[in-house]
């Protein structure tokens, strides 16, 4: 059945991810037209400074699955109650705090937004500010049920319940904007569908037979998983300054606007990271029951480079595609007044290109316990990112913000972390490196001919367009195909169009 679910499981992440990607290619470009740049770079502006509560959780989120393992392992069913009491408790103060945080917030907006704002445009940003406090409250709620369903993996079910709420989002959205509550009334659908999915997550936990004991709490498992969690809140801040520190930048020193050109870039960025934790998020669990069975380093070795390359060539063709025939996308998809946010893409989507390979190593860290270095670099890194988009934002403007988060993440997640995987965790990254000299040739060669093809053929019009996209499609499979693939792959791919035959 476990095999059934990670299959199906695999398959539906797929599927919500690209029915999400294609909800939010449809559905972006009528939001940024109905909000325009201003209200959009209010909105996001205020999602960005709303985020950072979700450190309330203290990073315990993360080691749920770690000592959920443990205890299933040891069949320990008065361990998982108090588990799972110890989360209700800690995600449920954190929902309190968040609340209260949104409400402190709102009441000091020129302190948080700065003084680039119009009046109009504070007055909404306070009331988006406490919206989305209890929306991430709600969140915090669902968060421990929700885990507890991944820690069963039960794929299906999340994944049927991603695909709803994903469709149903633009669909009660859209007459609200239409109406005219623009950003407000976006925030509230969101917040509506967040109570709802806790309600589906509660019930369906339930009949998982999840038992939560809220007495006599197990104060030597709370300190081990707070100490544990510590390091992941460290790494939580870190990366969360990384992705929302640019907007919150360009809203003081530039103002709104520049907000909403930077976001239609980062949203490509977000695209690829979506297709990049859609089969890693399948993994995680058994990632966790392989260190808790002690398998070896070559075994965790072996499951990381095999889930790696296949997230590469999903990488490498969204990403030469998008270098190829991004510029004109972007022209047709967000509107006049957004050709910045091609090079703003390039820069984010160009530096995470390898970590996004590498999320299997994340979390082969943390069941190990041996993200402690990885969260203290990413924080130093988080600091020195400030430091340089500062300059970089006043000398380059909005393209200097995603400049800045590119420089970090090379230093941060590529060089240091995989020397941290190869000296501090004990992974084979050799071995890793090795694997994927085939497929990154195979992308090579299909990226240089239509490359030629688009610089002297520019496509500037949509048969442009659709051809070099297409000739690029074609050409990456049968290079990935006869260069890249090896026969593990080329087997799985045969299995899955067999199946599509039958």
């Amino acid at each position: 059945m476990k095999s059934n679910q990670l299959k199906a499981g695999v398959f539906l992440s797929y599927l919500q991810t690209g029915i999400g990607m294609l909800v939010s290619l449809l559905y972006t470009p009528i939001v940024l037209r109905l909000l325009g740049q201003n209200e959009n770079g209010v909105y996001q502006t205020a999602a960005s400074v709303i985020s950072y509560l979700s450190l309330l959780s203290l990073g315990f989120g993360s080691s749920y699955m770690r000592f959920f393992s443990r205890y299933r392992t040891n069949k320990d069913e008065e361990g998982l109650k108090k588990l799972n009491g110890i989360f209700i408790f800690v995600f449920g103060l954190a929902a309190v705090l968040s609340l209260a945080a949104g409400l402190v917030l709102s009441s000091a907006p020129t302190v948080v937004f700065g003084n680039k704002f119009t009046a109009d445009e504070t007055a909404l940003a306070q009331k988006l500010l406490v919206l989305m406090a209890v929306g991430t409250a709600v969140s915090f709620f669902d968060s421990v049920f929700n885990m507890y369903v991944t820690a069963h993996e039960r794929f299906v079910f999340q994944n049927i319940v991603g695909i709803v709420s994903t469709v149903l989002n633009p669909l009660l959205t859209l007459p609200l904007l239409l109406s005219g509550y623009g950003a407000v009334g976006l925030t509230s659908v969101s917040v509506v569908l967040t109570v709802l999915r806790l309600a589906v997550d509660v019930v369906y936990a339930r009949r998982l037979g999840m038992k939560i004991v809220l007495r006599s709490p197990d104060f030597a498992l709370f300190k081990e998983i707070a100490v544990f969690s510590f390091f992941i809140l460290l790494t939580s801040f870190a990366g969360q300054i990384n992705s929302t520190i640019d907007k919150f930048l360009l809203a003081r020193y530039i103002g709104s606007a520049s907000v909403s050109v930077y976001d239609v870039g980062a949203k490509f960025n977000s695209y690829l990271m979506m297709l990049s934790v859609t089969v890693s998020h399948v993994f995680v669990p058994r990632v966790n029951n392989y260190v808790a069975e002690n398998k070896s380093d070559r075994e965790l070795t072996e499951l990381m480079t095999r889930v790696g390359r296949i997230q590469f060539y999903i990488m490498a063709l969204i990403f030469g595609g998008f270098v190829l025939v991004g510029r004109y996308f972007i022209g047709i998809y967000a509107g006049d007044g957004y050709d910045r946010s091609y090079n703003i893409a390039l820069y984010l989507m160009g530096a995470a290109l390898i970590p996004y390979c590498q999320n299997i190593g994340i979390e082969i860290q943390k069941a190990k316990n041996k993200h402690m270095f990885r969260s203290v670099a990413y924080f130093i890194i988080a600091l020195c990112n400030i430091a340089v988009s500062i300059p970089l934002i006043r000398s380059m403007g909005v393209s200097g913000a995603a400049l800045g988060s590119a420089l970090a993440l090379i230093v941060g997640n590529v060089i240091a972390m995989n020397i941290y995987y190869k000296k501090g965790v004990g992974l084979d990254m050799d071995s890793f490196w090795r694997s994927l000299l085939r497929p990154i040739a195979s992308a090579v060669i299909a990226f240089v001919p239509c490359f030629t093809l688009a610089h002297f053929w520019q496509v500037d019009r949509m048969g442009r367009f659709i051809t070099v996209g297409a000739v690029y499609v074609v050409l990456f499979a049968a290079s990935a195909w006869f260069v890249g693939a090896d026969n593990y792959e080329k087997k799985l791919v045969k299995n899955i169009v067999g199946k599509r035959v039958k």
